[in-house]
């Protein structure tokens, strides 16, 4: 076992080898001492008090002296300084971990806000609508993206800002709970609600998607689905009758009615739903961080610290451990 310690640790620093970690420790522990001037004045470099700075290396430099040979023959200082280098690296990577995850999440919040600014025209209201939709994708199996790009879609094809989020929620229900079927009956709806009529495609797009759209449609226009179909060719199922059709079938009484709240009870979409209030808790911080990182404070050092913030530690943390 001495020989072993030797060849790791060198003459000198002979003690009895019991555990990789221990000894792993310890040499952590002498490397800071010997470079604790340059390593301290790296990671706590940020600081504007020169005396802070000295007190903090004079502290770990004194916790150094204080270390005694216990029963493996350690010096106690070293162990301590040691574990607390193991620490740093630890909050190294968690801080690093932490600002890319908090930043990428803003990024992706951000595209998504861009979208409802560019069909409401207005950032006041795309505002209120994002929360709306938040609110909502955190309680339906859909996400926020998802339901997000859902809205913009509905949004461009002539649905009005003040129904929309209504609107989304409906064909939610009609949808099942499903992400796909979400998608195409969404579009299939758009495209009716642009055009101002449903063609027999269209129709028959929904039939696909699971929902009785010939029975329901004929029973509201009071006729036949014989003559139901010549009116589809005629032009005649205008989407205000597709509509309408939908609140009937999403209403207290309709099929799918609360359709939504049903799926959102799986063990699927409750995973989907912490996942996006993580994303939702992550993008508000990002959000800080990039203000503050932006902000005219920038130029006095303030906003470089948060910007740079990977940076410096890790730069500490190679000075701490020699690579």
């Amino acid at each position: 076992e001495g020989s072993v310690a030797s060849a790791l640790f060198g003459q000198g620093q002979r003690f009895t080898y019991r555990g990789g970690l221990t000894g792993l420790m310890a040499r952590f522990g002498s490397k800071m001492a010997t470079d604790q001037s340059s390593a301290f004045g790296s990671v706590f470099g940020k600081l504007s008090d020169t005396s802070s700075k000295g007190n903090i290396n004079n502290w770990f430099g004194g916790l150094l002296s204080k270390g005694t040979k216990d029963g493996l023959g350690i010096n106690a200082g070293g162990l301590v300084l040691g574990g607390f280098a193991i620490a740093v690296g630890a909050a190294t990577a968690g801080i690093k971990k932490l600002t890319d995850a908090s930043l990428d999440a803003y990024g992706s919040m951000q595209k998504l806000q861009v979208g409802l600014d560019v069909v409401y025209g207005s950032r006041t209201e795309s505002g209120q609508a994002f929360q709306g939709i938040q609110n909502y994708a955190i309680k339906s199996p859909y996400g926020i993206t998802q339901t997000t790009e859902m809205a913009v879609l509905l949004r461009q094809s002539g649905v009005y800002s003040s129904e929309l989020l209504d609107t989304l929620k409906m064909v939610g229900d009609v949808s099942s709970g499903n992400e796909e079927k979400m998608k195409r009956i969404a579009n299939n709806y758009a495209q009716i609600k642009a055009i101002g009529h449903a063609s027999m495609l269209d129709m028959r797009q929904f039939a696909y998607a699971g929902i009785p759209i010939y029975k329901e449609v004929a029973d509201y226009m009071k006729v036949s689905q014989t003559e139901l179909r010549s009116m589809i060719s005629d032009g005649k199922v205008t989407s205000d009758v597709i509509e309408n059709v939908f609140k009937k079938m999403t209403s207290s009484e309709g099929m799918f009615f609360g359709a939504v709240e049903k799926g959102a009870k799986t063990y699927s979409a409750r995973l989907q739903n912490l996942n996006d209030i993580k994303s939702i808790k992550s993008a508000d911080i990002g959000e800080w961080m990039y203000r503050i990182g932006s902000s005219e404070l920038e130029g006095n050092g303030i906003g470089n610290s948060i910007m740079n913030l990977r940076e410096s530690w890790n730069k500490g943390i190679s000075n701490i451990f020699g690579n």
